[in-house]
């Protein structure tokens, strides 16, 4: 027994390690992987490496070669825009189902508010260094917070689906080398969550998945506009970890993996 749950802590370590290797831009789109260098990279066996190779697959973060083998994805802007025109839809869904049944979950309500909390303290810390990656860290908690509200592990399951591709999550964010966001922009977004806190607390339905889905609108729009734009210099107060822009994630092209963060 303590062999398996051993093999299946390696697999699923294996597949953490290799998103986020995929996710930093770590492999050029096209790029095969090897998994004897996989097995020397991750520091696991082969078995969990292949069974991480099936799960990103799956996944459609990596496909497998006609001869054998698999090699890195690439997405065009068009394929981002629609997942995140279904990350809004789902996102509203999952907004609804917690407001209405909040009043079954005051604990879960409670935490969300202390997670609203934490951001808005993050937010008065803005640049500091590190201030963009634990604000990002809190909103990926406020959005899981509120699918646990919404209480349904079928939603669940299409969101998880819907969030493996970069840029669909602002968990993507936390700790990415992406351009610093403006501050207005950050403020618009926790006015949304403000709203949508409110509304979930009030147990209004309608008004939490409309705010929902109009976060994630603007989300898009202000993420459109990022990798638009020329990658300017980061303010030098800011970590290294903090956001910036890829200068080649502008073109209209086929964007690979590597080229979002």
């Amino acid at each position: 027994m303590s062999q398996r749950l051993s093999a299946d802590s390696q697999t699923m370590r294996a597949v953490a390690q290799l998103r986020e290797l995929l996710f930093a831009g770590a492999f050029k789109p096209g790029e095969r992987l090897l998994e004897v260098e996989l097995v020397r990279r991750l520091g696991v066996s082969r078995s969990p490496v292949r069974l991480a190779l099936a799960m990103l697959e799956h996944e459609g973060l990596i496909a497998l070669r006609p001869a054998g083998g698999h090699v890195v994805c690439a997405f065009t802007r068009v394929e981002i825009e629609d997942l995140f025109r279904l990350r809004g839809v789902l996102a509203g869904t999952a907004a609804r189902l917690a407001a209405e049944r909040s009043g079954l979950a005051p604990r879960l309500v409670a935490e969300l508010r202390d997670c609203f909390d934490a951001m808005e303290t993050t937010l008065q810390a803005f640049p500091a260094p590190g201030a963009v990656k634990r604000y990002f860290e809190q909103d990926a908690l406020f959005d899981e917070l509120i699918v646990r509200l919404a209480d349904s592990p079928r939603l669940k399951r299409l969101l998880d689906g819907a969030v493996t591709v970069p840029f669909t999550s602002s968990g993507h964010f936390a700790g990415r080398q992406l351009q610093l966001p403006p501050l207005g922009f950050l403020t618009m977004m926790q006015s949304h969550h403000r709203s949508l806190l409110d509304a979930i607390e009030r147990a209004e339905g309608t008004r939490a998945e409309n705010v929902a889905r109009e976060h994630w609108r603007a989300f898009s729009d202000g993420l459109r506009h990022v990798l638009n734009s020329p990658s300017p210099s980061v303010p030098s107060e800011a970590s290294e970890h903090e956001l910036r822009a890829p200068a080649t994630a502008g073109t209209d092209a086929a964007t690979p993996v590597t080229d979002r963060g």
